[in-house]
């Protein structure tokens, strides 16, 4: 069957294609194709499918398209998808459609990537959104579901009012859509303004009075496979045990480790962002990778406006901020970069007061990021400036080896202790080891220095420094951890590179229990 060609007829038009390329990268043909048809043998073949011969066209470019094309030099795709990267976007639906009709995975899957990286907008995800529903591809269903809760304050209310009643319970009534009580009042109103009675169908929305999404806390470790190759993994740690999520995504050049990057998260997104190859070397990473917790995919997200590694990176609402770290010429910067993830705009901030060449301990609570050095400085996004508590008296804690952090901050998140920064992990936390910590407000810091102080700061809360053993379990927060490793596969963890967390993936769907009407 090589270089067999099969003619298909589409009305008047004609259009030769590879058979076997048919068979191979679709099911639809290549059950048409096969012995147990009649018409299996036949040279031509009428389709009866009310396609027009654009689309038809498309798909037979796309079979025939071996070519990849690399795209902002970092990733690749076949050429003829490049044409649907900022044009082209209904011919890109129609394209689906037909994948889906004549069974083309690969090319369902090269779709469902092209709309992830370039047509997510709020102008037209809710359009992606129902068709995608509508032809039951699940996995572009889910990350489009994903984006409109998002930006749930984003999508035009026009398209809003439109949707089926069971599309607007999925956001509205969803613990994970960002939204105000009053704008989902609003959108509510004019749905129902816009919709008859039969639509409705005494259907009940319920407005949650309170949103509460449920979160997951990850952090890097690495397996030293031999001397001179360590693998770096995301580790998910549910308040009783750490697993692996996935293997940390690959990047090398000229031989050289990528360095001194960073890790974050924000929804259901895992970021990896800048690094240097090899210290010294001059050859940065600065393009920023994004993994989709849904689709379970690394995909190109960004590039950063200047090379760094050893920065702190995190998120403010919908903001990446970049903060300090190392640049060419192995210069300490105090620069401050933050990346508007809706706007796709990068802007200047007030640059940091205290320049660093490792990974300070820092965390991002109540919307502002506390970075700890010689002093402890509070970043406040709105006024865009810094604020600086002088802590006196205080010990600082000593890094150790294997150990990324003499010091641990947890969060206090709605009452609830969210583990934000790990050192060493126990196998499950005893009810004394949170009595120890609950009266403490905001934010937990624990060096292995005994000392306890507070510091009350005006609009945040209490920061206590402190170091404390359990008596129940003997479990210090803080163990210096200087054992030689003997065994080369053992897991060290690592959260100079990254600890933050996620919204919880399995509660894409969960609902809000209260609610009003």
């Amino acid at each position: 069957m090589e270089d067999e060609i099969i003619t298909l007829i589409l009305e008047n038009n004609r259009f030769e294609v590879d058979k076997k390329r048919l068979i191979n990268k679709s099911h639809y043909f290549h059950c048409l194709f096969s012995p147990n048809f009649y018409d299996s043998q036949n040279k031509e073949h009428i389709i009866n499918y009310d396609i027009t011969s654009s689309m038809l066209q498309n798909f037979i470019e796309w079979i025939h398209d071996d070519e990849r094309v690399l795209i902002e030099l970092c990733y690749f795709i076949k050429s003829s998808m490049v044409k649907y990267k900022t044009d082209n976007f209904i011919d890109l639906l129609n394209l689906l459609q037909l994948a889906v009709l004549f069974m083309a995975d690969d090319l369902i899957s090269d779709i469902t990537d092209t709309i992830i990286l370039y047509w997510l907008n709020p102008e037209k995800v809710i359009d992606v959104w129902l068709l995608a529903q509508e032809l039951a591809i699940s996995l572009l269903t889910d990350v489009c579901l994903s984006v409109c809760l998002d930006r749930f304050m984003d999508l035009p209310i026009n398209s809003l009012i439109e949707l089926p009643i069971n599309n607007l319970k999925q956001l509205i009534e969803n613990i994970n859509v960002r939204s105000t009580t009053k704008y989902s009042h609003y959108v509510l109103h004019e749905w129902m303004d816009h919709n008859t009675a039969s639509t409705i169908n005494n259907s009940i929305i319920n407005i949650p009075l309170t949103k509460k999404s449920k979160f997951v806390q990850y952090i890097i470790g690495y397996k030293l496979e031999n001397l001179s190759n360590k693998k770096g993994y995301i580790y998910c740690w549910d308040g009783i045990q750490l697993s692996e999520l996935i293997e940390l995504k690959y990047l090398k050049c000229s031989g050289k480790d990528l360095i001194g990057s960073q890790v974050t998260g924000r929804g259901f997104n895992i970021y990896l962002v800048g690094g240097e190859y090899g210290l010294g070397t001059g050859q940065f990473n600065q393009i920023i990778w994004r993994y989709c917790l849904i689709t379970k995919k690394w995909y190109y997200f960004g590039r950063l406006p200047s090379p760094r590694r050893h920065m702190i990176a995190g998120f403010l609402s919908n903001c990446m901020i970049v903060v300090g770290g190392v640049g060419r010429h192995r210069l300490k910067l105090s620069s401050v970069d933050m990346f508007n993830i809706h706007t796709g705009k990068w802007a200047k901030t007030a640059d940091v007061p205290e320049c660093f060449t490792e990974v300070p301990h820092y965390s991002i609570m109540k919307k502002k990021l506390f970075l700890l050095r010689s002093s402890l400085y509070i970043f406040y996004p709105e006024l865009e400036s810094w604020k600086t508590i002088i802590l006196e008296n205080i010990p600082l804690p000593i890094a150790h080896h294997f150990m990324a952090y003499g010091l641990v901050i947890f969060m206090i998140r709605d009452n609830d202790i969210v583990l934000s920064r790990i050192s060493n992990i126990q196998e499950k936390i005893c009810d004394d080891c949170l009595k120890l910590y609950k009266d403490h407000a905001m934010i937990h810091t624990m060096s292995n220095v005994y000392p306890s102080i507070g510091l009350f700061i005006p609009g945040i809360g209490f920061i206590s420094i402190l170091s404390k053993k359990c008596q129940s379990c003997s479990y210090s927060y803080l163990e210096t951890d200087n054992r030689t490793r003997n065994n080369p596969q053992e897991l060290i963890l690592d959260p100079r590179l990254g600890s933050f967390d996620t919204i919880d993936p399995k509660t894409l769907y969960e609902v809000s229990i209260l609610g009003n009407l």
